[in-house]
Order: structure tokens, then sequence, then C-alpha cells
């Protein structure tokens, strides 16, 4: 195969960061005495903050203000992924060697905030494989719509 450039998602494909947000969000639910809907939790997963806000909001709204749900949940979920290398999944360190070894440019696109992103792809050791990256941040439709991967590929010339 001829592959022109190579873009990966973040969190879950690459970091396993997956159970470390459901966890924190479960525990937010326990604080603030609601139920853990694990049916509306599984709805948000890859979207960005735009999507996760009316999911949550359409799910928990009957029973508690999203403001002091989200703040709960990452009162509990930033002080661990900003300070702690989250694992990095099986087969991503071959992977993006072999990309760099055929000079093949690599390009994150997640739904996370850029700061936050950059700061837990340095704290795993993955930052430096990275030419390019795009977050939730700057597109107006959240994954699963490819907006977001459409704009890695923009970044390469030639690539539309």
């Amino acid at each position: 195969m001829n592959f022109q450039v190579a873009i990966f998602d973040m969190d879950g494909l690459l970091l396993d960061t997956e159970r470390v947000c459901m966890d924190a969000f479960s525990g937010a639910c326990d604080f603030l005495n609601i139920p853990f809907i694990e049916n509306t939790y599984l709805k948000i997963i890859g979207c960005n903050a735009q999507g996760i806000e009316k999911i949550l909001t359409d799910g928990y709204g009957h029973l508690t203000d999203y403001e002091p749900l989200r703040k709960a949940w990452m009162d509990r979920y930033h002080p661990i992924v900003e300070t702690q290398a989250i694992p990095v999944k099986e087969g991503v360190l071959e992977l993006l060697n072999w990309l760099k070894s055929k000079q093949i440019p690599i390009a994150v696109a997640t739904s996370c905030h850029r700061e936050l992103a950059i700061n837990k792809l340095k704290l795993a050791g993955l930052y430096e494989y990275f030419d390019h990256l795009s977050t939730g941040c700057e597109v107006k439709q959240g994954k699963p719509h490819p907006e977001i991967f459409l704009l890695s590929c923009a970044t390469f010339t030639g690539f539309t």
C-alpha cells in the first residue's frame, strides 16, 4: 500500500483514556448523588464539547444541571490526565515508528482541547511523533462526522 498520511484519534485509540474518563464521570455521579447512566455516557465517547453537553443535558437534565456535573467530572479527570502518563495502547509505538521510518506524515485528530491533548501526548512520550494536531475546538461537527479528519488531511499539501 502507498500511504500518504496517517491520521489517528487519540483517546481510546492511541491512549487508554476511556476507562479513566468513565471512572471520573461515575465518581462525579456518586458525588452528586445521581445515577451513572451507562447508555447515556457511552454516547459521548468521541464527541466534542458541544456534543457532550447536548447528550448529557438530554440524558441527565431531569436529574441535575449540566455545569455542576461537568465540574465534578473534570475535577476528577483533569488531575489524573494532566499529571500522569496514560498507558499507550498495545502496538501504537511499533506502528508510529514504522510510519516514521517510511517518512509518512502523522497527525492526531482529537475531540480533546489542544492544550490537554498536547499534555497527554507529551506525558505518554508520543508528542514528537506527530506532524500535526487537529482538535475538536477547530470544527463545528463533532465525531463521528468526518470534519476533524478532513481538517487534518487539509494540512498536508495535496490533501482535501
